[in-house]
């Protein structure tokens, strides 16, 4: 009979914590991702830009200042465009974060 009873009373269960992430760190890690994989994009197509600069200066030679002023200048615009470009991702990231703590106040 005791034993009957023991076996029906042991019961197993575990105390650890639920290791669940919120919704407000989903969101910021998505953020960040989504941040870093676009500095990431914007970084090659500088290193492009400028690779591609480079090999027209040394095609070109010397005397083709015009063309490598023309090419200097499209780089400068490349690299502008992907700083204006990381500029919005950066603000954009920050108001999701900024939206999902709010939403996690709430």
């Amino acid at each position: 009979m005791f034993s009957r009873t023991a076996l029906r009373s042991a019961r197993c269960f575990s105390t650890t914590p639920a290791t669940r992430k919120s919704t407000v760190e989903t969101v910021k890690e998505t953020a960040d991702a989504v941040n870093k994989k676009v500095g990431k994009g914007l970084a090659s197509t500088i290193d492009k830009t400028e690779h591609a600069a480079q090999a027209t200066k040394e095609t070109l030679g010397v005397g083709a200042k015009d063309t490598k002023h023309k090419v200097d200048q499209a780089a400068e615009t490349t690299k502008a465009k992907a700083g204006v470009a990381a500029a919005k991702t950066q603000d954009a990231t920050t108001h999701v974060k900024h939206k999902a703590e709010d939403v996690a106040r709430k």
